[in-house]
């Protein structure tokens, strides 16, 4: 772990993002919860995780001449958080480029990821960026990156703000996500160690639970 990762851990630790235990989340027990909600309603937590996203779009399009050649025109967020992440991503990509980028929200249904018609006209032929909350498997990251291909666009990656999943590194295309913070965890569907100790299950707090059932 470099020295921005252990700021961010650090920062997510002292905001209460990511909390340290024993937990059951969506039928697993786990040693780690990430309270996704909190760490978008947290201003400064968002904005540095936003801004990160941003300077990788930067250094990524940044030719040796320092023009952006590969600027990104479209940022898709998926699902209600993720839109909030792409918005603010837009926003700041406006800021620093003095262009025009638009942020769309995808919607996760039936086990695929779609957008209205009207979104899908608008990535044809532009380039396209894709952001989420949490990455876990791969498999959103994977059919966005269809969605975005089989509609005319060109799919750039995807950014998120957190990993968990043994198998969250590619996005189906041979990409490496960008990812911002990746705790170190452990995640368990039987013979958990902790309850072999007997150590109890942490409460998850009652704000927090339906987020845990999404978790």
């Amino acid at each position: 772990m470099n020295q921005s990762e252990r700021r961010i851990m650090m920062l997510c630790e002292q905001h209460d993002i990511i909390s340290r235990g024993h937990f059951k989340i969506k039928g697993f027990h786990s040693d780690i919860f990430i309270d996704l909600e909190r760490a978008l309603s947290l201003a400064p937590v968002r904005d540095e995780f936003c801004e990160a996203i941003t300077q990788n779009c930067l250094d990524r399009s940044t030719d040796n001449s320092g023009r952006h050649d590969t600027s990104i025109d479209i940022v898709i967020g998926i699902g209600r958080r993720g839109l909030t992440i792409a918005d603010a991503v837009a926003n700041q990509l406006r800021a620093l480029t003095h262009r025009q980028v638009i942020s769309l929200e995808a919607i996760k249904e039936d086990g695929m990821v779609a957008l209205p018609i009207s979104g899908r006209r608008l990535i044809r032929g532009r380039n396209v960026l894709t952001v989420m909350d949490i990455v876990r498997t791969g498999s959103t990251a994977a059919k966005a990156a269809d969605l975005i291909t089989s509609n005319g666009g060109n799919n750039c990656g995807l950014s998120a703000f957190f990993r968990r999943g043994e198998l969250a590194d590619y996005d189906g295309h041979g990409r490496r996500p960008f990812v911002i913070c990746n705790p170190s965890f452990e995640l368990w569907t039987t013979a958990c160690p902790k309850c072999q100790q007997g150590i109890p299950l942490d409460p998850i707090p009652r704000s927090r639970e339906q987020l845990a059932l999404e978790f």
